[in-house]
């Protein structure tokens, strides 16, 4: 059956605010906690321009919030045009759809020519994997903390270690 009570350390317990719900404080609890894992482990400064596909969904816009408030310049890639509302109003500084436009990294580039110097994928799409790498900089990092899409990519090793690219797995909330 189910248990009524449960015993957990101190630490992993907290109030929900009278503004949320249960299913939003529930969310924000695993998704933020991911996100800023995944940010501190790509080492995120404020001179960081961030690509982040995914930025409508709950680790991309966590991860949109949370480099905004470290003071990166933030790239929203999403799927559409409803989906792009949602990162505008995370406070991404650009907004590409990738649904309208699969070949955004020009945009990318165009807004910043150096590229991306962080790119964020949380979910592992692998229709948005090869653009995506395209409008990382030289010396940029990629963070994936995710594979839901599609755990499997293509990657083009002479393009790696010519643009010294730093890929990283990431995963939940510990940085151990």
């Amino acid at each position: 059956g189910m248990a009524e009570y449960v015993a957990v350390p101190r630490r992993n317990v907290f109030k929900i605010p009278d503004s949320l719900d249960f299913a939003a404080a529930t969310a924000i609890a695993h998704t933020f906690p991911v996100a800023l894992n995944l940010l501190e482990r790509a080492e995120l400064t404020e001179d960081d321009v961030v690509l982040v596909t995914g930025a409508a969904g709950a680790i991309g816009s966590a991860t949109v919030q949370l480099a905004k408030l470290r003071g990166a310049t933030v790239v929203a890639a999403v799927g559409g045009p409803d989906r792009a509302e949602i990162a505008w109003s995370t406070g991404a500084d650009l907004v590409v759809d990738y649904g309208a436009d699969p070949a955004f990294a020009g945009r990318v580039r165009e807004a910043f020519p150096d590229g991306a110097t962080l790119y964020v994928e949380p979910a592992g799409n692998p229709r948005i994997w090869d653009e995506a790498v395209r409008a990382v900089a030289r010396k940029g990092r990629i963070a994936v903390c995710g594979s839901h899409a599609g755990p499997t990519v293509e990657l083009d090793l002479s393009w790696l270690f010519r643009t010294r690219v730093a890929i990283m797995g990431c995963s939940g909330s510990s940085l151990d």
